[in-house]
């Protein structure tokens, strides 16, 4: 059976409470970074089961997130929002796995699980 990508989501909410991780800094933004990677891999899995999505990222040097979002954004519908939250968390992981200072940490955190929720709301 496949793994289920939106655990991550769920590790991220519960990531806060873990007392093996002595940094609350460490902990935030390893959360951020698991909530975005549980809802790019659901979305990107989704979209090539259900909306024929097919990776041209190497044909045009691009990553294969901004991909996928290019892909969304041409779905119509509910999709450009999608493509949008998911380039907004997407920033967010960014910021908490290269930048050696992150500002309020639990603000990217909070603002993190509430995109995830949205998204994982709008791709099921």
């Amino acid at each position: 059976m496949a793994f289920d990508w939106r655990e991550y989501v769920t590790v991220a909410r519960d990531m806060p409470q873990l007392q093996s991780i002595s940094s609350n800094e460490a902990k935030l933004r390893c959360a951020v970074s698991r909530a975005y990677y549980g809802v790019y891999c659901n979305t990107r899995n989704h979209a090539m089961q259900r909306l024929n999505y097919v990776s041209t990222a190497k044909k045009f040097k691009r990553s294969e997130h901004a991909d996928l979002r290019l892909f969304l954004n041409g779905e119509g519908g509910v999709f450009p929002v999608v493509a949008a939250d998911l380039e907004r968390l997407h920033n967010l992981r960014k910021q908490c796995d290269y930048d050696d200072v992150v500002l309020n940490c639990g603000v990217l955190y909070r603002e993190a699980l509430r995109l995830a929720a949205k998204i994982m709301g709008n791709v099921p």
